[in-house]
């Protein structure tokens, strides 16, 4: 039987993860986001994000689509692009990897209202 690879999880990922989730909810204490949430993980993405974001249809079978941006540690104005978009940004301070930064999107999408 083959050995599985596994992939190293940072050190500081729990960390930064937890951090930026406390962030996001202090500073969106009374957020009330759409039923369907987008979640981008995005990481130096400061070209190409606002045509992403424009790409996003508003509305989706009927129901209103809300974005959350998940800065994946950006050097560049990855957070910024999104927020002059109009979309929620939670913001990582070092690179996690694109599932972490997943992963810091979903809870609270999900505590905002998303189904």
């Amino acid at each position: 039987m083959a050995a599985r690879s596994v992939k190293a999880i940072k050190p500081y990922t729990a960390e930064v993860r937890e951090e930026a989730i406390r962030r996001f909810r202090e500073e969106h204490v009374a957020l009330s986001l759409p039923p369907v949430v987008v979640v981008i993980a995005a990481l130096d993405e400061e070209e190409s994000l606002g045509g992403v974001l424009e790409g996003i249809a508003p509305e989706a079978c009927g129901l209103e689509v809300g974005t959350l941006v998940v800065d994946d540690g950006s050097t560049d104005r990855t957070s910024d692009v999104a927020r002059d978009h109009g979309v929620q940004v939670a913001r990582l301070q070092r690179n996690c990897g694109h599932g972490i930064a997943l992963r810091v999107g979903y809870p609270p999408a999900r505590e905002y209202g998303a189904r």
